[in-house]
């Protein structure tokens, strides 16, 4: 099984580069999975990444189909099957959002309309823009726990100990990244209801009526709604460590339904987002958000997103940085790891918006696995864990 030590990652007791093809088997005919592997192996690569989108194999509540009985492109049981009889690792990432620009970022519609009191608006009433929900709605997590209990039973099968080839899960996607973007933090009653607790926990009655000079039990929700006043600068304060706390205990609760349905054995990740435009000015919210996820000594790490471009003078020492932001923040050991690195041509929107030189891809691979941190990502390569 996959372990880790001195910021090195181990397999089988020693240690391992792993680097990995992102792989969309739901993007593909099956006739073409097996070529795709054949590209993967000749470019050098061990392990094989994937989505596993939600949407996808749950069109109907309840009907969860991961045998391609509608869609032959949904045999993710095959597509498995078929990485490890060509002996390939398997990082998968079931989300449940996954983005990867899928429909509702990998959420099934029936989740919305089943359940509309947990998509939350933002400030002033401001209605998401994104496919955001309250991570922690009771309603979501029940839906949740039945897709995982379903994907879970699966990949069960296919873990170290049951001598299969899985040897990592993506817990979710860029957690916080939607509320982030849209600068629309999640305000659903429910939410609402846990940060007035999350207040009287963390400050004495006194200083919290300094703090916030409103009745918490029947004026909070207006406030913060629509905050006005110096009480303003607090909240938002507030509102962002009580917000890593749901982040670190939705991660948590996701981990505990991946074990509960048999994946044990192996390392969970949570990836951090903020890069963007060539640049990494923002990387450092995505740590923010996230810090609290990562920071115990467990079986849980961080994965950066890495979406650079080109290598280029203005933009290398970004690359460094990031590397050193998130390694500062690691602890206990904990290895560096990319979970989302760009390289190919930088065509997302299949516009040909983007046109990366092929050195680029060369020079900022080495940058990373000099720095002890790589993980390649689409059209070409993606998803691999490297040691220091």
């Amino acid at each position: 099984m996959l372990k880790y030590a001195d910021k090195q990652f181990y397999l089988d007791g020693k240690p391992v580069l792993l680097m990995a093809g992102e792989i969309h088997y739901y993007r593909l005919d099956p006739s073409e999975w097996q070529p795709r592997i054949d590209e993967l192996k000749s470019a050098g690569f061990n392990t094989v990444a994937t989505y596993i989108p939600w949407v996808c194999h749950e069109h109907v509540e309840g009907d969860i189909d991961l045998t391609g009985k509608y869609n032959e492109r949904h045999n993710i049981k095959a597509f498995i099957e078929l990485c490890e009889a060509n002996d390939l690792y398997l990082f998968l990432r079931p989300g449940p959002f996954i983005m990867a620009e899928m429909k509702n970022d990998g959420i099934p519609h029936w989740v919305y309309k089943k359940y509309p009191w947990i998509i939350p608006s933002g400030f002033d009433g401001q209605e998401a823009t994104t496919p955001t929900l309250d991570y922690l709605a009771p309603d979501f997590l029940k839906a949740v726990k039945n897709w995982y209990h379903a994907i879970m039973t699966l990949i069960s099968s296919h873990i170290p100990s049951k001598g299969g080839k899985v040897i990592g899960i993506q817990l979710d996607n860029e957690i916080g990244m939607l509320s982030w973007v849209s600068n629309r933090p999640d305000l659903t009653d429910h939410v609402i209801r846990q940060f007035g607790d999350w207040l009287k926990e963390h400050y004495d009655a006194d200083s919290l009526k300094k703090r916030y000079p409103i009745r918490l039990d029947t004026e909070l929700p207006s406030f913060l709604r629509s905050p006005k006043g110096a009480a303003e600068i607090a909240l938002h304060h507030d509102l962002g460590l009580f917000m890593r706390c749901r982040f670190k205990k939705y991660v948590h609760i996701l981990r505990e339904y991946a074990r509960e349905f048999g994946v044990v054995d192996v390392l969970y990740f949570v990836n951090i987002h903020g890069t963007g435009g060539g640049r990494g000015f923002t990387y450092p919210i995505g740590v923010s958000q996230l810090i609290k996820t990562y920071e115990e000594p467990d079986d849980i790490l961080n994965g950066s997103d890495v979406y650079f471009g080109d290598f280029k003078i203005y933009n290398f020492q970004d690359m460094y940085l990031c590397n050193s932001i998130t390694d500062c923040t690691n602890h206990y050991g904990k290895p560096l790891s990319t979970l989302e690195f760009n390289l190919g041509d930088s065509n997302f929107g299949d516009n040909f918006n983007g046109r990366d030189m092929a050195s680029s891809n060369d020079f900022k691979i080495r940058l990373f696995i000099s720095l002890g941190n790589i993980k390649a990502y689409l059209e070409v390569v993606a998803a691999c864990h490297i040691p220091s």
